[in-house]
């Protein structure tokens, strides 16, 4: 049996797993999970797992194994929560809109301010342009984020969503963070191989699509409330997940492709660090960065909440308070959009 078919068999026993009957919300959680998983970068697995042998010195990256990676519509991602797989998505609704913190007149105020922008693209592009540009917010999802970053995050990519539904651009919006703490199965199954040195990633991947390209629907889902869902924040290995999204990107059939990415931090996940260089998931994202940038096929910029990207990123921009939102954030979108036209 394949690994790819290793994996689809475990993702679609999560709903017995959970508890969950087959005909549950579960049960549709990855309708096209060969396509799916397609998706994924095909980082070579650890030997270790096979052989009982770390890597050598001369790679660079490499996964432990993919098996429990999972990438999932953000309106689906309750059925992963061991909390919350049983409510129906009208209860996750109704929980996730109580729990919002921000004042509504705050929100709508960023959110007009956003289209109010974005208006202006017209004097930059045409129209053709603009049909043929698509924009992706990659979202870092860490533990880290919780509270009033998550907020802000959310608060901005309603905005962002808005208006470029108000100018009929194409967008994506993109999370990522793990499926748990402290390695989960990964790690789990690194133990039970006996623990061979430097395995390489160490945790699980979760990938989340909130809003595709392809969504046609102009309203905001939402399913990006859950952006401020602290069960999902966990740790965030940037490296895969930039690749992830410039892959989705290389896909479409738009020619000006932008990327955002917007972190509080640099990658973290402990399971990973201890077992391997310290450096492992900071220098494998500047490789991925430096690649997509050498390509130039897809223009690439950093929003960082109260942290500074200019590490990583050489189009950046750091927001600290709600005011940036429309002050910094937009407009730096909004230039990254129109530039080089």
């Amino acid at each position: 049996m394949s690994r790819t078919q290793e994996f689809l068999n475990w993702i679609r026993s999560l709903p017995k797993a959970m508890g969950v009957a087959t005909t549950d919300t579960a049960a549709s959680l990855l309708p096209d999970l060969d396509q799916a998983y397609g998706e994924f970068v095909d980082y070579p697995e650890n030997p270790a797992a096979d052989k009982g042998r770390g890597r050598g010195p001369r790679d660079t990256y490499w996964v432990y194994t993919k098996r429990y990676d999972v990438e999932v519509r953000g309106e689906r991602l309750h059925t992963l929560l061991e909390s919350d797989h049983r409510r129906s998505v009208g209860e996750m609704k109704k929980i996730l809109s109580n729990q919002r913190r921000r004042a509504p007149q705050l929100v709508e105020e960023v959110r007009s301010g956003a289209v109010r922008q974005f208006q202006g693209i017209y004097e930059r592009l045409s129209p053709r342009q603009v049909r043929n540009s698509v924009l992706t917010l990659l979202i870092d999802q860490s533990g880290s984020t919780r509270g009033e970053t998550a907020e802000r995050t959310s608060v901005l990519c309603e905005a962002v969503v808005a208006a470029c539904n108000h100018i009929g651009l194409p967008c994506e919006i993109l999370g990522f963070t793990t499926t748990a703490w402290r390695g989960g199965r990964s790690r789990q199954k690194w133990i039970a191989d006996g623990r061979p040195e430097k395995p390489g990633r160490l945790n699980d991947l979760l990938h989340i699509i909130y809003r595709s390209a392809d969504d046609m629907d102009d309203a905001i889902p939402w399913s990006l409330q859950f952006l401020r869902w602290e069960s999902i924040l966990k740790e965030n290995i940037d490296g895969e997940a930039v690749e992830w999204a410039a892959a989705r990107l290389d896909a479409r059939p738009e020619h000006r492709k932008r990327l955002i990415v917007v972190s509080d931090g640099a990658p973290v996940d402990d399971s990973t660090l201890v077992e391997n260089e310290k450096l492992f998931l900071w220098n494998h994202l500047i490789t991925v960065v430096e690649d997509i940038e050498s390509r130039n096929e897809i223009a690439l910029g950093g929003i960082g909440m109260a942290y500074n990207v200019s590490q990583v990123y050489d189009r950046n921009v750091e927001v600290h308070l709600e005011d940036d939102l429309l002050n910094r954030a937009i407009p730096f979108i909004l230039e990254i959009v129109c530039d080089d036209a």
